[in-house]
């Protein structure tokens, strides 16, 4: 909607998690840091945590495309499931055949193909992303899967992703053993100030913008107090604000929008949290919430596009008209062409009776000089 207006060939602030706009701060870098030690080492056991929307999975996604192509990954992100479940989804993402096996079978498919792999000498990883959400037996799954060794190195390597309740989930009682394994483990903070504003600019330039200034600083503060420089947050109030910008057709977003933008926020985010009231669902208040969002600021977008539909009208006008009086003057052009080709034809006649009568009178002196000799 907005990025014409404002140069782009992308939204640069989506919440996909797409490696092509990954911002390697200070952090990012650690976290990419220790995953590659961890793979290239084959530490066995890695951990990265970060509080939701840190940007965990866009840096396994931007690992993905740099990893070695000798090492096969498998890469599970559905995660509240028991171990029979876990172990056939981990089967899958390793393309091995395991229809209508029970547990022991796909116990020993999987025990078989990390044998192979270790023969042709190439390293297995898998990822386990949102790993705080997985049951304490499958957990332990994950632990016995490790067991599979030589005397150097074990044939799967394990690095689970996952929010900060994954650091307490690792310490419960009876889980020592597989926090025993982690030898390799960072956990992501926010961003600070500084990389706040150098990641709002590096996504605009990612998605083509010519002016990566398009946030004023003192709109950068207030992002950074608000979000605590949480990536997906940065990216949802900056979003947010280009939109409110645009409506307004304002080509920097200042504090004003900003501010707007968090209070927008806090409206709804009240509206969703105060479903107990007597005779008012939780859903009511979701609803009312976003329509006093869409009514108090999409509004001004809709009037912007009828304004532009009332111009489109009078352009069109303004052709039609146009054509009609290209159609009258090529009327008058034919007709005109018409009573010039009447004129010469009417002059090749004159001239050919002139002709006819110069030939008649040469006749007749030529018969006279006769007469009279």
């Amino acid at each position: 909607m907005y990025t014409s207006f404002y140069g782009l060939k992308h939204k640069p602030f989506g919440l996909h998690p797409d490696p092509h706009y990954l911002y390697m701060s200070d952090m990012h870098e650690q976290a990419y840091s220790h995953l590659v030690y961890a793979i290239r080492e084959n530490k066995g056991f890695a951990v990265i945590t970060g509080e939701v929307g840190s940007g965990k999975t866009t840096l396994v996604n931007y690992l993905l495309s740099k990893i070695d192509k000798k090492v096969h990954v498998g890469l599970v992100n559905r995660t509240d499931v028991f171990p029979e479940q876990l172990l056939r989804m981990i089967c899958q993402e390793f393309e091995l055949p395991v229809e209508g096996m029970d547990k022991a079978d796909m116990q020993n498919r999987l025990d078989r193909f990390l044998l192979q792999e270790f023969a042709l000498k190439r390293r297995v990883v898998l990822i386990v992303d949102e790993a705080q959400n997985l049951p304490r037996t499958s957990m332990e799954e994950i632990r016995m899967l490790s067991n599979l060794e030589t005397e150097k190195e074990a044939l799967l390597q394990v690095i689970m992703l996952g929010q900060p309740e994954l650091r307490s989930r690792l310490q419960e009682e009876g889980l020592e053993q597989l926090a025993q394994r982690i030898t390799v483990h960072y956990h992501m903070e926010g961003l600070c100030r500084e990389d706040t504003a150098s990641y709002i600019r590096h996504r605009l330039h990612v998605a083509g913008a010519h002016n990566i200034d398009i946030f004023r600083e003192e709109a950068i503060d207030e992002i950074h107090s608000y979000s605590r420089g949480i990536p997906r947050l940065i990216n949802i109030l900056c979003d947010t604000a280009l939109v409110y910008a645009y409506a307004d057709e304002r080509h920097v977003v200042d504090r004003d929008i900003i501010m707007n933008v968090i209070d927008d926020r806090k409206d709804i985010t009240t509206a969703r949290g105060s479903g107990g009231k007597k005779g008012v669902s939780r859903d009511s208040h979701d609803l009312h919430g976003v329509s006093l969002f869409m009514e108090n600021k999409f509004g001004v977008i809709e009037k912007r596009l009828t304004d532009l539909e009332h111009q489109i009208n009078r352009l069109d006008d303004i052709r039609e008209r146009y054509d009609a009086t290209v159609l009258e003057l090529l009327k008058g052009m034919e007709q005109k062409l018409s009573y010039l080709e009447m004129i010469l034809k009417n002059r090749e006649k004159e001239e050919q009776h002139d002709q006819s009568s110069a030939k008649t009178a040469n006749k007749k002196k030529r018969w006279l000089l006769r007469f009279r000799k």
